[in-house]
């Protein structure tokens, strides 16, 4: 019975009430809001086998060079979200500055990875302090199916609002770290993108092959989180619209090809997307 009412307390002071109500209730709980990444290694060490619908979840890079492989992984991401939803806009928030360095997602690359793009607003701000600001209100209209923001880190507190707003209104928000400085964050999962060699492309062997990518699970709260492990190498199938483990002997395989044609990997990282800037 204390149990009980610790856990009520909780949802209270959390404002996570319906959450616990649809857990409870056995239709609509934790485990039906949430979508996987098809990749049965990355979704068997998250919290339900998926990524959770109504959270935060932050993505950041080793190197600020490495944010359009984030972008592009992001995206992919996204891409098996929307199979789950299909109603609804994806909000995507940058500052002026933060376009400018990065760009935005390009039109016809979205449509190679399966999305509309009509389905992407972009919201430039004038102030990189907006940003979070700008997440918060887009997230609470109720009126689209995501929430992307890309810049510098936002603070603790920040991610707080982020979070409580994500569980009250059963939408996602996706923060996109572009700058190498770390702080805490509420986030439920949060993951480190690199770019990695990928296999070969069936429809373009002289090309740069599929896009892949280096993927560490730093937490997943609820979830077994990945640090201190090898990171996964994963790539992402066209065929099938989800994320696969790069195997081991191909990886070295692709690495030997790459040192011997190391103009078409530099023309071509791997892992990138098309950006419009």
């Amino acid at each position: 019975m204390q149990l009980e009412q610790l856990r009520q307390e909780i949802a209270r002071i959390e404002r996570r009430n319906i959450a616990f109500k649809a857990s409870n209730s056995g239709h609509g709980g934790l485990a039906d809001r949430g979508w996987q990444s098809g990749c049965a290694a990355i979704d068997d060490v998250l919290p339900h086998g998926q990524l959770a619908h109504d959270a935060l979840h932050d993505f950041s890079t080793f190197r600020t060079r490495d944010t359009p492989a984030m972008d592009h992984f992001v995206l992919a991401l996204l891409q098996r979200f929307l199979q789950t939803k299909e109603a609804g806009e994806i909000i995507w928030c940058q500052s002026h500055l933060n376009m400018r360095e990065h760009g935005h997602p390009y039109g016809p690359g979205l449509k190679a990875l399966g999305l509309a793009p009509e389905r992407l607003l972009f919201v430039s701000l004038r102030k990189e302090h907006d940003l979070a600001f700008a997440m918060e209100e887009s997230l609470r209209s109720g009126a689209v199916a995501a929430v992307i923001g890309e810049g510098a880190p936002i603070g603790f507190t920040a991610s707080r609002r982020l979070s409580i707003a994500c569980q009250e209104m059963a939408i996602p928000c996706l923060f996109l770290n572009t700058t190498n400085i770390y702080e805490a964050s509420a986030a439920a999962t949060r993951w480190r993108i690199a770019p990695a060699i990928g296999p070969p492309n069936a429809a373009d062997l002289d090309g740069p092959g599929m896009a892949a990518w280096s993927v560490s699970l730093l937490r997943a709260r609820g979830g077994r989180a990945h640090s201190g492990n090898p990171p996964w190498t994963v790539f992402w199938n066209d065929a099938t619209y989800s994320f696969d483990l790069v195997s081991t002997a191909g990886n070295r395989a692709l690495a030997d090809r790459a040192q011997t044609r190391p103009t078409v990997r530099s023309a071509y990282p791997a892992g990138r997307i098309g950006k419009a800037v």
